[in-house]
């Protein structure tokens, strides 16, 4: 008789068991670990809609390997979960910010963030997002795309950021740098992957946005002039091919003054294709004055906007006025690169 009633509390046991490892339906009734791990090992375990997956502070839910954790579309999430590992299946995975509760309140915000450092000396956590490899049959990468928000109504699309870690707060540490590589070949004969840097295009009457680096022009174009070699109204650059500039600054030194008894003055013009240097359309107001003061640094004031433009094929060249004599100096254009 013990040993029957053994035996049946064992079959209860086991019974009650492999129903728990077979399929689980929680119910609109909350469902909670708390302290230790709850596994999900077998079948599948369901929160039905209305019913709350509450997995406590120093709990852990844990999914093991080959089995799948399936997150239905626009669920609720409170607080902040952790995740050790977080992968698609077949299908694409997206981690999407809250959407605004209000016609006035932001979304929500979504953060990759590499896990902090030990306290003593420890370096802080990478954070990566890699495309997926590209599989047999000469398939390519995926992409990974760094992209802003757009704007609603005249509301600004949002910026795209990519900026270094700032340093410590010690006395030597530097800040950290901020690098896009292009891709390296692997094949045999292969090209290189190009860093492009894109303006992004103007509509109606508004202008195409420049490359800008620290939000000034980066490249210089220079002509420097002296007694023996100064040529009357004479280009020093031309927008080859299909790239447009922007004029950002122009500045002059005169390191040794002009002698002749009249003014002697340049101005710097541009002109198309087709178009003489001195009938072209200036880039300052005012003039360089080549008898200025000695070795003395000459600012020039922009002219309007839509006069700064280079289009392609645009020559940048030196004005001049009055015969130079003894004259030495040289001026600096600053233009930077538009789309």
């Amino acid at each position: 008789m013990k040993r029957w009633f053994i035996l049946m509390l064992c079959g209860l046991v086991v019974v009650g068991s492999a129903g728990w490892l077979i399929a689980q339906t929680i119910s609109a009734t909350n469902y909670h670990t708390q302290g230790g791990a709850t596994w999900v090992v077998g079948g599948t375990q369901t929160v039905v809609s209305g019913g709350k997956l509450d997995v406590q502070s120093g709990a852990t839910l844990e999914v093991d390997s080959g089995a799948t954790f399936t997150i239905a579309t626009n669920p609720a999430f409170t607080g902040t979960p952790t995740y050790t590992a977080l992968r698609g299946g077949d299908a694409s995975l997206d981690i999407t910010g809250q959407a605004a509760a209000t016609a006035t309140s932001p979304g929500g915000a979504v953060a990759i963030t590499g896990g902090a450092g030990g306290t003593t000396s420890g370096t802080g956590g990478a954070a990566t997002v890699t495309a997926g490899a590209g599989t047999a049959g000469n398939a390519a990468g995926g992409v990974s795309a760094l992209v802003g928000g757009a704007g609603q109504g005249t509301g600004a699309g949002g910026a795209a950021e990519l900026t270094g870690g700032a340093s410590g707060a010690g006395t030597t540490g530097n800040g950290g740098a901020a690098t896009i590589t292009g891709g390296a070949a692997a094949s045999t004969n292969g090209n290189g992957g190009n860093v492009n840097l894109v303006p992004g295009a103007a509509t109606g009457t508004g202008v195409t946005a420049a490359v800008q680096v620290n939000a000034k022009g980066f490249i210089p174009l220079s002509y420097c002039w002296n007694a023996t070699n100064v040529a009357v109204d004479t280009p020093f650059f031309v927008a080859a091919g299909s790239q447009t500039y922007r004029v950002t600054g122009i500045l002059a030194r005169i390191e040794v003054a002009g002698t002749d008894s009249s003014a002697v003055s340049a101005i710097l013009k541009k002109a198309a294709s087709g178009t003489a240097i001195t009938v072209g359309t200036a880039l300052h107001t005012g003039s360089i004055d080549l008898k200025g003061t000695a070795a003395t640094n000459q600012t020039l004031t922009l002219e309007a906007a839509a006069n700064l433009l280079l289009a392609a094929g645009d020559a940048v060249g030196f004005d001049l006025t009055g015969t130079p004599t003894a004259a030495v100096g040289c001026v600096t254009v600053m233009v930077e690169p538009r789309g």
